[in-house]
């Protein structure tokens, strides 16, 4: 009997040392990767795929000076917006000459000579000195109302010293005015590297040239001016826009979660994550991410949604 029982015990050692040497053990390998171009329109060579657009800002109307465009595999933004020009006018406020009635805007009041000069100067430009300049013209309001025939009038110009001669009239058979329907104008650009102190600085002299014993005729002057054209700056602004949509692919997305890592001086709440100790710094380190085989790591993109 005591060898019978010898016998079993063995067996049974035996047995539970076969058992243990059949532990499962599952693996996952890879065998290969490929690449999947999950946005074949980023080669643009086709706008069909795309969907451009262009507005003004806070409205739904097209823009007019900006717009995007596809072609030769790239994609442009273009902003031909014009320069912005207006016209502004400056006009005499003092008259070395104290002729009356010579500054300011053209209003039908006006000086008149027959020999003795009319001289204007400090031109109004206090509120336009933020402006580029672009160009400039003399403006005068006047009157000659019969022919002359021997007498002359002639406009001139000094610019810190330098004269210039705007016009003479000689010999004219008919009257001219320049008072009530147009004013009278030459571009002087080209006279000078204007500013707007020079400008200001101006003077402009009409002269009444009496040369036989009798006079001719008279000069008479309503006003004298300047036509500036400038750039303003523009107002408002526009947009473009250049969108495509891939679908079809389902992009793995990690979800890292604050639980999921180490704390240090900071808690969750339910707003995230805050200070244990109000003002004291914290960090939170994430648990260890890896990456499929073949593939890396793109965007981190946080959602505030719930905060």
């Amino acid at each position: 009997m005591a060898s019978i029982t010898k016998r079993v015990e063995v067996t049974l050692i035996l047995l539970l040392l076969l058992c243990s040497l059949t532990t499962n053990v599952i693996a996952r390998s890879v065998h290969s990767t490929s690449d999947v171009d999950i946005f074949p329109q980023g080669a643009i060579d086709s706008d069909e795929s795309w969907y451009l657009d262009d507005r003004i800002t806070f409205t739904s109307e097209r823009a007019d000076y900006t717009n995007s465009i596809l072609a030769d595999n790239r994609i442009t933004f273009e902003h031909l917006r014009p320069a912005n020009l207006e016209t502004v006018q400056a006009w005499s406020q003092t008259s070395p000459s104290e002729s009356s009635n010579v500054n300011g805007a053209p209003d039908s009041s006006y000086s008149f000579t027959k020999g003795p000069v009319i001289e204007v100067t400090d031109f109004e430009i206090d509120q336009l000195t933020q402006y580029e300049i672009i160009e400039v013209k003399i403006l005068v309001a006047f009157h000659i109302p019969g022919s002359l025939l021997q007498d002359q009038v002639r406009f001139t110009m000094n610019d810190g010293g330098v004269y210039s001669e705007l016009v003479t009239y000689v010999n004219t058979q008919n009257p001219i005015d320049y008072m009530n329907e147009t004013i009278w104008s030459k571009d002087i650009t080209s006279e000078a590297d204007w500013t707007w102190t020079k400008l200001s600085n101006l003077i402009v002299t009409m002269d009444y040239v009496s040369l036989g014993n009798t006079d001719d005729t008279q000069l008479d002057i309503d006003a004298v001016g300047l036509a500036v054209i400038v750039e303003y700056p523009w107002y408002g602004t526009e947009w473009a826009s250049v969108e495509s949509t891939s679908t079809g692919f389902e992009m793995p997305i990690f979800d890292v979660d604050f639980a999921d890592g180490y704390l240090d001086g900071l808690e969750i709440s339910s707003c995230g994550l805050t200070p244990i100790n109000e003002g004291v710094e914290g960090s939170w380190i994430s648990e260890v991410l890896v990456s499929e085989p073949g593939q890396n790591f793109g965007r981190i993109h946080f959602d505030a949604s719930n905060s």
